[in-house]
């Protein structure tokens, strides 16, 4: 039987895991990086950015890792 959302994708926990850490990652490593940085406000701006695209890239291995895990 074929699963409702398709072969391979996320269901259930999984999808409530993959959406907290697509919308809460970004946003820790945000905060993050403009608490750790606090000498000036454009190297906090700076350091926020980083901390956000840090935050994506683990959103995204994260999500990866949990589709590798459905795959098989």
């Amino acid at each position: 039987m074929e699963e409702v959302a398709g072969p391979g994708s996320l269901a259930g926990g999984r999808m409530v895991l993959a959406s907290a850490a697509v919308f809460l990652l970004p946003l820790a490593g945000a905060i993050a990086g403009a608490v750790w940085v606090r000498t000036g406000p454009s190297r906090q701006l700076a350091a926020a950015l980083a901390g956000f695209v840090a935050g994506v890239a683990a959103a995204a291995g994260l999500i990866r890792r949990l589709r590798l895990r459905v795959i098989k």
